[in-house]
Protein backbone atom coordinates (compact mmCIF):
# COMPACT_ATOMS: atom_id res chain seq x y z
CA UNK A 1 0.00 0.00 0.00
CA UNK A 2 2.87 2.36 0.79
CA UNK A 3 4.39 1.74 -2.65
CA UNK A 4 1.06 2.43 -4.34
CA UNK A 5 0.62 5.68 -2.43
CA UNK A 6 4.16 6.71 -3.28
CA UNK A 7 3.71 6.15 -7.03
CA UNK A 8 0.33 7.85 -7.26
CA UNK A 9 1.51 10.86 -5.27
CA UNK A 10 4.57 11.16 -7.52
CA UNK A 11 2.32 11.19 -10.55
CA UNK A 12 -0.37 13.50 -9.26
CA UNK A 13 1.59 15.92 -7.10
CA UNK A 14 5.29 15.80 -7.73
CA UNK A 15 5.89 15.58 -11.47
CA UNK A 16 5.40 18.65 -13.66
CA UNK A 17 5.51 16.44 -16.74
CA UNK A 18 2.37 14.67 -15.60
CA UNK A 19 -0.60 14.66 -17.96
CA UNK A 20 -4.29 14.36 -17.11
CA UNK A 21 -5.56 10.83 -16.52
CA UNK A 22 -8.00 11.38 -19.43
CA UNK A 23 -5.04 11.72 -21.81
CA UNK A 24 -3.95 8.11 -21.26
CA UNK A 25 -5.91 4.97 -22.11
CA UNK A 26 -7.24 3.11 -19.09
CA UNK A 27 -5.40 -0.06 -20.09
CA UNK A 28 -2.03 1.65 -20.45
CA UNK A 29 -2.44 3.58 -17.21
CA UNK A 30 -3.21 0.45 -15.18
CA UNK A 31 -0.35 -1.47 -16.77
CA UNK A 32 2.10 1.34 -16.17
CA UNK A 33 0.89 1.79 -12.59
CA UNK A 34 1.55 -1.89 -11.91
CA UNK A 35 5.06 -1.66 -13.36
CA UNK A 36 5.80 1.48 -11.36
CA UNK A 37 4.58 -0.14 -8.12
CA UNK A 38 6.77 -3.17 -8.74
CA UNK A 39 9.75 -0.85 -9.30
CA UNK A 40 9.15 0.97 -6.00
CA UNK A 41 8.81 -2.34 -4.17
CA UNK A 42 12.22 -3.31 -5.58
CA UNK A 43 13.64 -0.05 -4.25
CA UNK A 44 13.87 1.55 -7.71
CA UNK A 45 12.35 4.87 -8.88
CA UNK A 46 8.62 4.54 -9.61
CA UNK A 47 8.55 6.71 -12.74
CA UNK A 48 4.99 6.25 -13.96
CA UNK A 49 5.44 8.46 -17.02
CA UNK A 50 8.48 6.46 -18.10
CA UNK A 51 6.42 3.26 -18.15
CA UNK A 52 3.52 4.97 -19.87
CA UNK A 53 5.79 6.24 -22.65
CA UNK A 54 7.30 2.81 -23.17
CA UNK A 55 3.88 1.17 -23.36
CA UNK A 56 2.69 3.76 -25.89
CA UNK A 57 5.77 3.26 -28.04
CA UNK A 58 5.69 -0.55 -28.00
CA UNK A 59 1.95 -0.82 -28.65
CA UNK A 60 1.95 1.17 -31.86
CA UNK A 61 1.14 4.49 -30.22
CA UNK A 62 3.14 7.68 -30.36
CA UNK A 63 6.56 7.81 -28.76
CA UNK A 64 5.33 10.68 -26.65
CA UNK A 65 2.04 10.68 -24.81
CA UNK A 66 -0.58 12.11 -27.10
CA UNK A 67 -3.20 14.51 -25.87
CA UNK A 68 -6.66 13.02 -25.78
CA UNK A 69 -9.32 14.40 -28.13
CA UNK A 70 -11.56 14.51 -25.07
CA UNK A 71 -9.91 17.89 -24.42
CA UNK A 72 -11.73 19.20 -27.50
CA UNK A 73 -14.95 17.44 -26.52
CA UNK A 74 -14.88 19.07 -23.08
CA UNK A 75 -14.31 22.52 -24.60
CA UNK A 76 -17.30 22.01 -26.90
CA UNK A 77 -19.46 20.92 -23.95
CA UNK A 78 -18.29 23.94 -21.95
CA UNK A 79 -19.22 26.36 -24.73
CA UNK A 80 -22.60 24.69 -25.15
CA UNK A 81 -23.23 25.05 -21.42
CA UNK A 82 -22.69 28.81 -21.54
CA UNK A 83 -24.73 29.07 -24.73
CA UNK A 84 -27.63 27.52 -22.88
CA UNK A 85 -27.25 30.08 -20.10
CA UNK A 86 -27.51 32.92 -22.63
CA UNK A 87 -31.08 31.81 -23.31
CA UNK A 88 -31.91 32.07 -19.60
CA UNK A 89 -30.67 35.58 -18.75
CA UNK A 90 -34.09 37.21 -19.05
CA UNK A 91 -33.94 40.74 -17.54
CA UNK A 92 -30.59 40.20 -15.80
CA UNK A 93 -28.20 42.23 -17.94
CA UNK A 94 -25.23 41.43 -15.71
CA UNK A 95 -25.78 37.72 -16.33
CA UNK A 96 -25.92 38.41 -20.06
CA UNK A 97 -22.55 40.19 -19.81
CA UNK A 98 -20.94 37.38 -17.85
CA UNK A 99 -22.29 34.48 -19.90
CA UNK A 100 -21.47 36.21 -23.18
CA UNK A 101 -17.86 36.61 -22.15
CA UNK A 102 -17.71 33.01 -20.88
CA UNK A 103 -19.31 31.63 -24.04
CA UNK A 104 -17.02 33.48 -26.42
CA UNK A 105 -13.93 32.51 -24.43
CA UNK A 106 -14.97 28.84 -24.44
CA UNK A 107 -16.03 28.82 -28.07
CA UNK A 108 -12.79 30.43 -29.22
CA UNK A 109 -10.73 28.00 -27.13
CA UNK A 110 -12.21 25.07 -29.07
CA UNK A 111 -9.97 26.00 -32.00
CA UNK A 112 -6.92 26.31 -29.72
CA UNK A 113 -7.62 22.90 -28.18
CA UNK A 114 -8.12 21.35 -31.62
CA UNK A 115 -4.75 22.61 -32.80
CA UNK A 116 -2.99 21.52 -29.60
CA UNK A 117 -4.36 17.99 -29.88
CA UNK A 118 -4.04 17.52 -33.64
CA UNK A 119 -1.00 19.60 -34.65
CA UNK A 120 1.28 16.58 -35.14
CA UNK A 121 -1.27 14.51 -37.04
CA UNK A 122 -0.42 13.92 -40.70
CA UNK A 123 -2.58 16.05 -42.98
CA UNK A 124 -4.04 18.18 -40.20
CA UNK A 125 -2.23 21.43 -41.06
CA UNK A 126 -3.55 21.55 -44.63
CA UNK A 127 -7.02 20.42 -43.53
CA UNK A 128 -7.23 23.05 -40.80
CA UNK A 129 -5.84 25.81 -43.03
CA UNK A 130 -8.88 25.38 -45.28
CA UNK A 131 -11.23 25.75 -42.31
CA UNK A 132 -9.33 28.80 -41.11
CA UNK A 133 -9.80 30.43 -44.51
CA UNK A 134 -13.52 29.73 -44.29
CA UNK A 135 -13.70 31.31 -40.82
CA UNK A 136 -11.87 34.42 -42.04
CA UNK A 137 -14.52 34.84 -44.72
CA UNK A 138 -17.37 34.31 -42.24
CA UNK A 139 -18.66 37.69 -41.05
CA UNK A 140 -20.08 36.35 -37.79
CA UNK A 141 -16.92 34.40 -36.95
CA UNK A 142 -14.83 37.52 -37.54
CA UNK A 143 -17.13 39.50 -35.23
CA UNK A 144 -16.77 37.05 -32.35
CA UNK A 145 -13.02 36.94 -32.85
CA UNK A 146 -12.85 40.74 -32.66
CA UNK A 147 -15.32 40.86 -29.77
CA UNK A 148 -13.13 38.56 -27.71
CA UNK A 149 -10.11 40.76 -28.41
CA UNK A 150 -11.96 43.91 -27.35
CA UNK A 151 -13.45 42.26 -24.30
CA UNK A 152 -10.23 40.60 -23.11
CA UNK A 153 -7.73 43.38 -23.84
CA UNK A 154 -9.84 46.49 -23.37
CA UNK A 155 -12.59 45.24 -21.09
CA UNK A 156 -15.50 46.63 -23.07
CA UNK A 157 -18.66 44.53 -23.28
CA UNK A 158 -20.94 45.31 -26.21
CA UNK A 159 -24.06 43.66 -24.79
CA UNK A 160 -25.99 46.86 -24.10
CA UNK A 161 -29.30 46.83 -25.93
CA UNK A 162 -32.46 44.87 -25.26
CA UNK A 163 -35.99 44.32 -26.48
CA UNK A 164 -38.96 42.98 -24.56
CA UNK A 165 -41.58 41.06 -26.47
CA UNK A 166 -44.39 39.05 -24.86
CA UNK A 167 -42.54 39.01 -21.54
CA UNK A 168 -39.26 37.79 -23.03
CA UNK A 169 -36.19 39.97 -23.29
CA UNK A 170 -33.71 39.68 -26.11
CA UNK A 171 -30.26 41.14 -25.63
CA UNK A 172 -28.34 42.80 -28.46
CA UNK A 173 -24.80 43.86 -29.25
CA UNK A 174 -24.34 47.60 -29.67
CA UNK A 175 -21.59 49.16 -31.84
CA UNK A 176 -18.58 50.83 -30.24
CA UNK A 177 -15.54 52.77 -31.39
CA UNK A 178 -13.45 49.59 -31.34
CA UNK A 179 -16.09 47.39 -32.98
CA UNK A 180 -18.44 49.50 -35.13
CA UNK A 181 -20.16 46.57 -36.91
CA UNK A 182 -22.23 44.12 -34.86
CA UNK A 183 -24.78 41.38 -35.73
CA UNK A 184 -28.32 42.53 -36.39
CA UNK A 185 -29.82 39.45 -34.72
CA UNK A 186 -30.07 39.12 -30.95
CA UNK A 187 -27.23 37.86 -28.78
CA UNK A 188 -28.48 34.27 -28.30
CA UNK A 189 -29.23 33.79 -31.99
CA UNK A 190 -25.84 35.13 -33.06
CA UNK A 191 -24.02 33.01 -30.48
CA UNK A 192 -25.84 29.85 -31.54
CA UNK A 193 -25.07 30.45 -35.22
CA UNK A 194 -21.38 30.93 -34.41
CA UNK A 195 -21.39 27.82 -32.22
CA UNK A 196 -22.81 25.75 -35.08
CA UNK A 197 -20.02 26.97 -37.35
CA UNK A 198 -17.31 25.95 -34.89
CA UNK A 199 -19.09 22.69 -34.07
CA UNK A 200 -19.15 21.75 -37.75
CA UNK A 201 -15.35 21.98 -37.84
CA UNK A 202 -15.07 19.59 -34.89
CA UNK A 203 -17.49 17.18 -36.53
CA UNK A 204 -15.54 17.32 -39.80
CA UNK A 205 -12.42 16.47 -37.79
CA UNK A 206 -14.13 13.36 -36.42
CA UNK A 207 -14.98 12.32 -39.97
CA UNK A 208 -11.57 13.12 -41.51
CA UNK A 209 -9.35 11.80 -38.70
CA UNK A 210 -11.76 9.36 -37.04
CA UNK A 211 -9.46 6.37 -36.42
CA UNK A 212 -6.77 8.64 -34.93
CA UNK A 213 -9.08 10.30 -32.38
CA UNK A 214 -12.05 7.97 -31.87
CA UNK A 215 -11.56 4.46 -30.49
CA UNK A 216 -14.93 3.38 -31.87
CA UNK A 217 -13.76 4.22 -35.39
CA UNK A 218 -10.25 2.90 -34.86
CA UNK A 219 -10.93 -0.65 -33.72
CA UNK A 220 -12.54 -2.02 -36.86
CA UNK A 221 -11.46 -4.72 -39.31
CA UNK A 222 -11.43 -2.25 -42.20
CA UNK A 223 -9.15 0.28 -40.50
CA UNK A 224 -6.60 -2.25 -39.27
CA UNK A 225 -6.58 -3.91 -42.69
CA UNK A 226 -5.88 -0.49 -44.24
CA UNK A 227 -2.70 -0.17 -42.16
CA UNK A 228 -1.65 -3.77 -42.76
CA UNK A 229 -2.52 -5.07 -39.31
CA UNK A 230 -4.80 -7.72 -37.82
CA UNK A 231 -7.07 -8.08 -34.82
CA UNK A 232 -4.17 -9.64 -32.92
CA UNK A 233 -2.27 -6.37 -33.42
CA UNK A 234 -5.32 -4.47 -32.15
CA UNK A 235 -5.42 -6.65 -29.04
CA UNK A 236 -1.74 -6.01 -28.43
CA UNK A 237 -2.23 -2.26 -28.92
CA UNK A 238 -4.76 -2.35 -26.08
CA UNK A 239 -2.31 -4.16 -23.85
CA UNK A 240 -4.10 -7.49 -24.21
CA UNK A 241 -2.59 -10.86 -25.11
CA UNK A 242 -2.65 -11.63 -28.82
CA UNK A 243 -5.65 -13.87 -29.44
CA UNK A 244 -7.47 -12.63 -26.32
CA UNK A 245 -10.82 -12.56 -28.16
CA UNK A 246 -10.17 -15.69 -30.26
CA UNK A 247 -12.56 -17.94 -28.40
CA UNK A 248 -15.17 -19.08 -30.96
CA UNK A 249 -14.25 -19.74 -34.63
CA UNK A 250 -15.97 -17.53 -37.19
CA UNK A 251 -16.83 -14.73 -34.76
CA UNK A 252 -14.41 -12.14 -36.13
CA UNK A 253 -16.89 -9.22 -36.22
CA UNK A 254 -17.97 -10.01 -32.67
CA UNK A 255 -14.32 -10.01 -31.66
CA UNK A 256 -13.92 -6.49 -33.05
CA UNK A 257 -17.07 -5.42 -31.24
CA UNK A 258 -15.70 -6.89 -28.02
CA UNK A 259 -12.57 -4.76 -28.40
CA UNK A 260 -14.64 -1.63 -28.96
CA UNK A 261 -16.70 -2.46 -25.89
CA UNK A 262 -13.50 -3.04 -23.95
CA UNK A 263 -12.06 0.41 -24.64
CA UNK A 264 -15.48 2.14 -24.40
CA UNK A 265 -13.83 5.37 -25.55
CA UNK A 266 -15.42 7.38 -28.30
CA UNK A 267 -16.95 10.71 -29.13
CA UNK A 268 -18.35 12.29 -25.96
CA UNK A 269 -20.41 15.01 -27.65
CA UNK A 270 -22.71 13.18 -30.06
CA UNK A 271 -25.68 14.59 -28.17
CA UNK A 272 -24.47 18.09 -29.06
CA UNK A 273 -23.80 17.11 -32.68
CA UNK A 274 -27.30 15.69 -32.93
CA UNK A 275 -28.96 18.69 -31.29
CA UNK A 276 -27.24 21.45 -33.26
CA UNK A 277 -26.20 19.76 -36.53
CA UNK A 278 -28.54 16.78 -36.79
CA UNK A 279 -25.62 14.36 -37.26
CA UNK A 280 -23.56 11.91 -35.20
CA UNK A 281 -20.05 10.53 -35.65
CA UNK A 282 -19.51 7.39 -37.74
CA UNK A 283 -19.33 4.16 -35.81
CA UNK A 284 -20.01 0.49 -36.56
CA UNK A 285 -23.59 -0.66 -35.96
CA UNK A 286 -24.19 -3.01 -33.04
CA UNK A 287 -24.28 -6.64 -34.06
CA UNK A 288 -27.29 -8.80 -33.19
CA UNK A 289 -27.05 -10.89 -30.06
CA UNK A 290 -24.66 -13.82 -30.50
CA UNK A 291 -26.66 -16.92 -31.38
CA UNK A 292 -23.92 -19.42 -30.74
CA UNK A 293 -22.35 -20.70 -27.56
CA UNK A 294 -21.83 -17.94 -24.99
CA UNK A 295 -18.28 -16.74 -24.52
CA UNK A 296 -16.38 -13.82 -23.08
CA UNK A 297 -15.99 -11.88 -26.34
CA UNK A 298 -19.23 -12.70 -28.19
CA UNK A 299 -22.07 -12.53 -25.68
CA UNK A 300 -22.79 -8.81 -26.08
CA UNK A 301 -26.37 -7.88 -26.88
Amino acid sequence: MQARTHVVSLFVLGDRRAVRFADVSKVHFLQALGLAIEAVERGEPGDLLHHLSRLQATSGGAKELRRSFSIVDHKVAEAEFFLGRLHECSFNVFQAHCYTRAFISSARSIAFALQAVMSKEDGFSDWYARHQATLRDDRLARFFHEFRTVNQHIGDNLVRGGQVKEGTIRHYFMPSRDLPEVPEVDLAEAAEAYFRTVLQIVFDCYVRFGPQIDQQQRFTADYFASIGKTIADAEEELGLPRGWTDVVPGAIEYRWQALRDHVADGCEINRIFEQYLGVSTPRPARLPAWAGKNCVCCSYS
